[in-house]
Parts: C-alpha cells; structure tokens; sequence
C-alpha cells in the first residue's frame, strides 16, 4: 500500500469513528455489517463487492490469477462456499496457507473470507475451520484479523472478535 493510500485509509477510519461516536453506532455495528445491501449467493456478485467495499474497485482478479496458479476455480469454489458445500470451504481456507498469495491477492482473498464469515454466520465458518489443520486456521486467522482490522486504530481486539465470532476466534486461532 502506497503512504498516501495509508494515511488516506487512516483519516477514512478516524472519521468514520468520530462519525459513529456522534450517531451512536459502535465499532460492532461496523464490524458485524459493512454493507447492508442484502448479499446474494451469485459469486461475480460477490467478488465484484468484496473489490468494491473493501478495495475501492476493482474485481478480485488478483486472488483469481493465483488460485487459479494453485489449479483452483476460485469463482466456482466461492459459489460452493456460498452454498454452504463444506469442500469450497476447505478450498478457500487451503488457499489462505498454501496458495502462495501476494500482498494484492492476500488482501482480496481476506475481503472475500470476511464477507463469508459475516454471510455464512460463526457456526458453520467456525465449524468448517475446526476441522482444518493449526497452520490452516492460523493463515485463515490472519486473513480474518487483517479484514476486521485488527490492531489498528479502530479498536478491533482479540476479545471482540471472540465475543463476535466465539466458535470461529474461540478456539480455532491463536494470535
């Protein structure tokens, strides 16, 4: 990320935050929702949404190119994850320790992963991951964290995220 990016981004959450302290919405309220437009089970739309809500545009083709790099349909396993096929999820976890993401496809595989944990809920997400391997979850816990910002200036901590996601930050990641 370019400074002026960043400090773009930084200004972007301290206002915001100053913004919700005025109407009363909480750090949870942003958390839990970052987008309120009802999310459909088509995954271009999905890909297309998670570029525009978390990178400002663009369509995911990074995390596209690389999976597809690691022999994986990253939009038909998407489509499988968002039918709640267990194997899709295997995939898209398997991807955030082995698919060798860069720094562009790291972080739009980590918008999608957030977007799935708030879509899909804590019990099936956390249930999925439970059955992955440590280094898996942990890889998967770092593409969650850096979605939800964690450590940053908007006050995202280890214990919001268990109290938000017990079954998916409970027990299955480690800081």
């Amino acid at each position: 990320m370019n400074p002026s990016k960043a400090l773009r981004s930084l200004l972007l959450v301290v206002v915001a935050s100053l913004a919700c302290a005025i109407i009363g919405y909480t750090i949870r309220d942003i958390a839990m929702v970052k987008d309120s437009t009802p999310l459909t089970n088509d995954a271009d739309t999905l890909l297309l949404r998670a570029a525009a809500i978390e990178m400002g545009g663009g369509d995911c083709s990074e995390a596209i190119e690389v999976a597809r790099r690691s022999g994986v349909d990253y939009t038909a396993t998407l489509s499988g994850c968002l039918k709640r096929q267990p194997a899709g999820m295997h995939t898209m976890f398997w991807l955030s320790a082995y698919g060798h993401l860069d720094a562009a496809a790291s972080e739009e595989h980590s918008a999608i992963m957030g977007i799935l944990l708030r879509h899909l809920g804590d019990e099936f997400f956390g249930n999925c991951l439970l059955k992955e391997p440590q280094e898996v979850r942990e890889a998967v816990g770092d593409n969650l964290r850096y979605d939800f910002g964690w450590g940053s200036v908007n006050g995202i901590t280890s214990e919001l995220l268990q109290e938000w996601y017990p079954l998916t930050f409970g027990g299955n990641l480690k800081e």
